[in-house]
C-alpha cells in the first residue's frame, strides 16, 4: 500500500495499511488509507456494454456502472435525469420510468468525469429496434 522513506510515504497501491510513526522517542501506529479517483467509467447495460436502456412505462430499474479504472478506485456518483417527467433517477442509479419517451440520464465523478445513458420509456413491452 506504501513505502516509507525516511519522513516520506509513497503510494504503491490501493488499500488500506497502518505506519508506526516516530517522533521524539514515542511511537503511534495510525491507519493509511490509499484511493485513487477513476480515470475512466460506464454507464448503461453491462452485459451489452450499450449506453442506451429500455424500460417499460411505470416500471423501475438499476443503471450499471461498470469499467471502472484503476481497479479499486474511490467511484462516488452524482446522477441526474434531463427529463424527470419522463424517467427518474435517485442517487444510486436506480431508475423509474414516468411515461413513454426518452430521455438521458448523466453520472458526473466527483473528480469531473461525466457519461451518459440513454433511457428510452415504452408501453407495454420494452424492445431495442432491429438494427439493418
Amino acid at each position: 500500500m506504501v513505502s516509507v522513506q525516511g519522513d516520506i510515504l509513497t503510494a504503491t497501491a490501493i488499500g488500506e495499511t497502518r505506519v508506526t510513526l516516530y517522533v521524539g522517542g514515542m511511537s503511534a501506529n495510525v491507519p493509511v488509507r490509499v484511493y485513487a479517483d477513476p480515470t475512466a467509467f460506464m454507464i448503461g447495460d453491462e452485459a451489452t456494454g450499450n449506453d442506451e436502456l429500455y424500460i417499460i412505462t411505470k416500471t423501475s430499474g438499476q443503471i450499471a456502472v461498470f469499467g471502472i479504472e484503476p481497479a479499486g478506485a474511490d467511484l462516488s456518483l452524482t446522477w441526474a435525469s434531463n427529463s424527470t417527467n419522463i424517467v427518474t433517477v435517485d442517487e444510486n442509479g436506480a431508475i423509474t420510468a414516468k411515461r413513454p419517451g426518452t430521455a438521458t440520464i448523466t453520472a458526473t465523478s466527483q473528480n469531473g468525469i461525466v457519461r451518459t445513458c440513454s433511457v428510452t420509456v415504452c408501453y407495454l413491452s420494452a424492445h431495442r429496434p432491429e438494427h439493418h
